[in-house]
């Protein structure tokens, strides 16, 4: 209630429905209900945050927002065990980042590549998801960010899948 009331405050202080920041807001809310699972409250912020996005960038899908927007949605349906359409948002945010990032690594890339390499073995496919968990290492290695907290936890889980492997 106190994040839809914010909401509409913003609303009036921006005199529009679609601002920048109001898409923000909308994706933190959405997150924000998505760790509470409520699932379809989730969607549906999210899925505002990126019809304003894609609104605002009249309709660009190669812009960094509508990307940064699919890869959230990407983490919504992976949350919400639907892991086919999670590969299906990661792929398209994959593809906005490495345009935007020009052929280099980044840090959108390396967390939509642990968020892939996550969904393939959730589908068993740990072949898959264990190429694209050292890729996002990888990534976060070329960005020089390996003290973030997930290199570690990706490298932990590529460790246990390859003992599961072994056995």
């Amino acid at each position: 209630e106190n994040y839809e009331a914010g909401l509409n405050i913003l609303k009036l202080v921006y005199q529009t429905d679609t601002h920048p920041k109001l898409a923000r807001i909308y994706n933190n809310i959405g997150i924000l209900y998505k760790s509470l699972k409520n699932y379809p409250k989730a969607k549906e912020y999210i899925e505002k945050a990126l019809a304003i996005r894609k609104e605002l960038s009249s309709n660009n899908e190669n812009h960094l927002d509508i990307a940064l927007s699919y890869h959230i949605l990407g983490e919504f349906y992976f949350s919400s065990e639907n892991f086919e359409k999670s590969l299906e948002f990661q792929k398209k945010s994959i593809k906005i980042f490495s345009e935007h990032y020009n052929g280099k690594e980044g840090p959108y890339l390396a967390h939509a590549y642990c968020s892939l390499g996550l969904a393939y073995t959730k589908l068993q496919d740990f072949e898959t998801g264990i190429s694209w968990l050292e890729k996002c290492l990888a990534s976060f290695k070329a960005c020089g960010i390996e003290s973030h907290p997930k290199f570690a936890l990706v490298k932990a889980l590529i460790e246990k899948i390859n003992q599961k492997k072994a056995k």
